[in-house]
């Protein structure tokens, strides 16, 4: 059944069985007893739009819009029993839906009675408010808010900012990924440290890297276990260490991994500035401090001028040596057309680069270098003699000493002594040396010298060793 309502036909005594089709042409107004506000139904010229309206004393207002595409438009609050389905609903600013009169949903606003929501996609957020924790993805990311701190890789956040991973890094977003890195020590959880790398390329050749190794050894880089360190990475991914600090003393290595004392230097040292101990200059580019009384520097090299302002001390370098015997004691046996070993029995000091054996009557040279020697010894009624210095080490003469003569004939007899004195190069360490004398005439208890008897000790050969470099 269909019913055409012209313009100004009312409805009265129509029930809800004879409405099965109703086509409105204009406008159509219902009113009921006891109600002072008309309400009208009617298409909208301009915009053929379907409109409700409630008109009373104060004024009209639209209630429904619905466009000819199926679009409502809703002005005030819409209470539903049951299920809404719809492609598209506006809710007018400042009204909101309610589901059993509880608010779910403004403008705006997500109810505040709303927990939890199954929505896979919400588009863009221009904005987003949370009152209680967040969590993104299980660990990816996650707020604490009950302890105002949030956890990336955890969700047990221990700091404001928490980050569990192998690697943090700050880039500028050009080039190859070069940035800062933060990358945590992963071999052991109860050891610890980390590295800062400042990379300059992306296959972590180039840079710096500084840290601390808790670990063991090389478990970052080649670090040392327990140690601080800058590392300068030069087409090298290990690097190389430039400065090391040791966490248990605070000792600091340079060029030196594992420094011994308070700052252990391997290599040069340049500085524009004097050296000071204490307040007190001890080195200038120039000189040494005024304050500095004594040195044990070995070689100056070369110096153009010397001032010394009081006594000048020279090192201990030479080495006297001599044939010592009770008084009344002959020098001892000669035998005739040979080179005999003379005695030595006693020097005056034993420095490091010199040792003696006098059960062998040897003396060895510790060290290279070159050493100035001279030795004198006599020979009595020996006729012709001389003394040389042989090398035992590589059995070879050394330096040879004044050719002399004592007659075997006068009576009494005679007594001379033989000199040598040279430089002597020392090309190998330790090598051994003893004085030899060649006499004529064979004398079998004082061809080495015939004793005084005077109370005091008899000395026959004597000379002295001094090291000159």
């Amino acid at each position: 059944m269909s019913n055409n309502i012209s313009n100004g036909v009312s409805l009265a005594g129509f029930t809800r069985s004879h409405l099965l089709d109703l086509v409105i042409q204009g406008e159509l107004k219902l009113n009921s007893n006891g109600d002072t506000g008309l309400y009208s139904i009617k298409e909208e010229s301009s915009t053929s739009n379907f409109i409700i309206t409630r008109q009373t004393p104060s004024g009209e207002t639209t209630l429904f819009t619905l466009t000819p595409t199926g679009t409502l438009t809703i002005t005030g609050g819409l209470t539903i029993t049951g299920e809404l389905v719809a492609d598209g609903v506006d809710v007018t600013t400042g009204n909101e839906y309610q589901i059993n009169n509880v608010s779910v949903l403004n403008a705006t606003t997500l109810g505040t009675s709303i927990v939890n929501s199954s929505l896979t996609n919400v588009g863009t957020l221009t904005s987003l408010a949370v009152t209680g924790d967040l969590t993104v993805d299980t660990t990816t990311l996650h707020v604490d808010s009950t302890n105002d701190r949030v956890g990336v890789g955890t969700i047990t956040p221990l700091t404001d900012l928490h980050i569990v991973g192998t690697e943090l890094s700050i880039t500028n977003g050009q080039g190859q990924d070069e940035g800062i890195f933060l990358i945590p020590e992963n071999s052991s959880n109860s050891q610890g440290g980390g590295r800062i790398f400042f990379k300059e390329n992306e296959d972590n050749t180039f840079g710096m890297s500084i840290g601390f190794n808790g670990g063991d050894d090389n478990d970052i880089l080649d670090w040392k276990s327990n140690t601080f360190n800058i590392s300068a990475h030069d087409s090298d991914v290990t690097g190389v260490v430039a400065m090391t600090i040791l966490r248990t003393n605070g000792n600091i290595g340079i060029g030196i991994d594992a420094p011994t004392v308070p700052l252990d230097v391997v290599g040069d040292i340049n500085t524009s500035t004097d050296y000071n101990i204490s307040g007190t200059q001890v080195l200038s580019s120039t000189t040494l401090g005024s304050a500095v009384v004594n040195s044990s520097l070995t070689n100056l090299g070369t110096l153009s001028t010397l001032t010394v302002s009081t006594t000048l001390n020279r090192p201990n370098q030479r080495v006297y040596i001599t044939d010592e015997k009770s008084s009344g004691s002959n020098g001892g046996a000669s035998t005739g057309g040979s080179f005999t070993t003379r005695g030595i029995s006693n020097s005056s000091s034993t420095p490091s680069w010199i040792s003696f054996n006098f059960s062998s009557n040897t003396f060895t040279l510790k060290t290279t270098g070159e050493y100035h020697i001279y030795f004198s010894a006599p020979s009595y009624r020996g006729d012709e003699h001389k003394i040389r210095l042989f090398d035992v080490s590589n059995t070879a003469t050394e330096i040879v000493g004044t050719s002399e003569f004592s007659d075997c004939n006068l009576t009494p007899g005679v007594s001379t002594n033989s000199f040598l004195e040279g430089i002597v190069d020392v090309v190998s360490i330790n090598t051994v040396y003893r004085l030899e004398h060649f006499v004529t005439v064979t004398k079998t208890t004082n061809g080495f010298g015939l004793a005084t008897s005077s109370g005091e000790i008899e000395i026959y050969a004597m000379g002295w060793v001094e090291k000159l470099n």
